[in-house]
């Protein structure tokens, strides 16, 4: 997939040189969905496997800040997250967080989220593929043209650099969709347009080719 800082190519086409292939779990998840209402119930968090500079802590405070006591949250890390023990101590203290250790499940957690707060990479093609609105910053500088991108699609709300935006930052973008349904909506059908998440046939299609 190509992307510049003013455009993203869907990735509908047939062929897969050049474009995103995604695991087939997003695209059967994705059949299975039905239309995002636009209503915030729960939260995902989740800045990949790593997560170095801790950006989760700052996610669970911007919640803690704005949320009713019914939201939800799932957060994932991966098994080598250095900050895995005081995430725990932060999700517990939320009382209404799930943590999330190496989780298999992604697709899933996606698909029950109605709102994510996340960084570039990967994930913003997983997440645009089940229509999931994001909150997202780029933790490296290779996510800035992907993310400014989906974000002139109006797909994500692209903060920008993580070490420039702080909790309170975050807490405003999230009361802002939260309290903005329409938006919301129309995000998600912005992201969905972005890529269908069939991949996986591209590449059988392609290798048939050759």
């Amino acid at each position: 997939m190509k992307t510049s800082q003013a455009s993203v190519q869907p990735i509908t086409q047939s062929g897969c040189a050049g474009k995103k292939c995604q695991s087939p779990e997003f695209a059967e998840t994705r059949k299975r969905m039905s239309p995002r209402s636009g209503e915030v119930r729960r939260i995902l968090i989740c800045f990949g496997g790593s997560d170095p500079s801790n950006e989760t802590a700052k996610a669970l405070a911007a919640i803690t800040a704005v949320s009713a006591t019914e939201l939800g949250v799932d957060v994932a890390i991966g098994m080598g997250n250095p900050h895995a023990d005081a995430v725990d101590a932060l999700c517990r203290n939320l009382g209404r967080a799930t943590l999330h250790r190496g989780a298999g499940n992604m697709a899933e957690l996606m698909a029950s989220a109605d709102l994510a707060i996340g960084a570039g990479g990967v994930m913003c093609w997983e997440r645009c593929c089940l229509g999931l609105p994001t909150i997202a910053v780029d933790i490296a500088s290779n996510q800035v043209g992907a993310l400014t991108a989906l974000a002139s699609a109006g797909a994500v709300d692209y903060l920008g650099a993580a070490a420039s935006v702080d909790s309170e930052r975050l807490a405003q973008a999230v009361g802002a969709l939260a309290g903005n349904p329409a938006r919301l909506r129309a995000m998600a059908e912005r992201a969905l347009e972005v890529t269908d998440g069939e991949g996986t046939e591209r590449v059988c299609a392609e290798m048939a080719r050759h």
